[in-house]
């Protein structure tokens, strides 16, 4: 039964991800969340033991199914396009991405990277489902599959699985994924180095619907946090932001910080919705109804699993999208005046507000001395919306600015 009186139907972890949210919504005044947090959890005991035990990760090579996948913002790496058959881009140490030929089926290539062990992020767009992820979304193409999906398959692919299971070096539980052409060859995943996820264009692929599921094999295979959408996820989707976050401004903040970041910012932006927006946009990261899936209810949003405290930061490799800089000093009556700075180093506009992490403390009695009315200081983050969606692009080197004043109690 819903907090408003109404009774729904649904599995019951599709609840316990809403009210996850809804927890970390109550913690403070107003619609944000006052505390990063994931869900820790894998296929079994070791896995969620090996999450909390990890060392920090410095993310410097990519694999992607996204576009071009970011790969300006990183080391090196490998993008195959979902949209356009036989795009492929590659880039190495200390040079420009270029495109290349790539083949027609991405599979093997693909989980050949992936099981190099050399891949700190992977990143994918595409239909999918807690059971597989297509990898071309308008052109056939391969699959990522669960292992009880394969058995469900035409006897020849169930015969080529059943091989496998018998070999050592994947069956035992060694490997929970699989890669599975467009001709039905088969592709074990071995991949077990520490990774992380971001599932920014799949559906469904974040819901655990059992013990045989994408999410969970994903964590088997390596991946420290894992962000993805436990529902379907549509063409106007908040998720896309936590590039900017944790891409283009090179390291600035982890991956979870960047995923909590990017949820604060779409609050934000909720609460300067009209009706009409508030009914037609971001619907799939906004946690704020239960839709209709192919026959199911399912609460709307998008989940990082892992250990929140977890630390996954991007090498520097260029400059960020801009610098960033926060000065505090105690005014006479005993109040406490922020400057916020944001200096641009690229010629571009952003799409999020600039945001800062604070030391956590109890805010109060705010005054916006100077920048955008609409700030938000918090307890323990502040969002300052230097610039809007239609806005001209801001130059290179161009300073923006904000102060406020207010008055902090100390977290004890």
């Amino acid at each position: 039964k819903t907090r408003e009186g109404r009774e729904l139907e649904m599995p019951f972890c599709g609840i316990f991800y809403h009210e996850a949210v809804v927890l970390m919504r109550s913690l403070g005044a107003g619609p944000f969340e006052y505390a990063q947090w994931a869900i820790l959890t894998g296929t079994s005991p070791d896995d969620a033991m090996r999450i909390i035990s990890a060392e920090p990760l410095v993310v410097r090579a990519g694999l992607s199914h996204v576009g071009s996948g970011w790969l300006d913002e990183m080391d090196l790496g490998v993008s195959f396009s979902e949209v356009t058959q036989g795009e492929k881009w590659v880039k190495m140490p200390d040079s420009e991405k270029k495109e290349v030929e790539g083949p027609k089926d991405t599979t093997e290539q693909y989980v050949q990277a992936l099981n190099s062990n050399k891949v700190d992020m992977v990143s994918s767009s595409g239909h999918a489902t807690e059971n597989d992820w297509e990898m071309g979304y308008s052109y056939k193409n391969g699959k990522i599959v669960i292992a009880s999906l394969l058995k469900k398959l035409p006897e020849s692919v169930r015969k080529k699985f059943q091989k496998i299971a018998a070999d050592p070096r994947f069956g035992k539980g060694i490997s929970k994924l699989f890669g599975l052409d467009a001709s039905g060859e088969i592709y074990p995943l071995t991949t077990n180095n520490p990774k992380i996820y971001y599932a920014v264009g799949n559906c469904l692929i974040g819901r655990v619907s059992g013990d045989d599921c994408m999410l969970l094999g994903w964590i088997h295979h390596g991946a420290m946090q894992f962000f993805g959408h436990v529902g379907v996820q549509l063409r106007s989707c908040y998720a896309w932001g936590i590039a900017e976050y944790f891409l283009q401004l090179q390291g600035r903040f982890t991956f979870a910080e960047a995923v909590w970041l990017n949820r604060q910012a779409l609050y934000l932006e909720e609460s300067r919705m009209n009706e009409q927006e508030l009914q037609q946009k971001y619907l799939c990261c906004r946690n704020s109804q239960p839709l209709q899936v192919h026959g199911r209810l399912l609460w709307e949003t998008a989940v990082l699993y892992g250990d929140p405290a977890w630390e996954a930061r991007l090498h520097p490799v260029r400059e960020p999208l801009y610098d960033q800089s926060m000065e505090s000093r105690v005014l006479p009556d005993g109040r406490e005046e922020i400057t916020f700075t944001v200096t641009m180093r690229r010629e571009s506009l952003p799409t999020r507000p600039a945001a800062f992490l604070l030391p956590p403390a109890k805010v109060s009695d705010i005054e916006v001395t100077e920048g955008p009315e609409n700030l938000v200081v918090a307890d323990n983050f502040a969002l300052i919306p230097f610039w809007n969606a239609g806005d001209p692009t801001p130059t290179k080197g161009k300073v923006f600015k904000a102060v406020v004043s207010l008055k902090r109690e100390a977290v004890k």
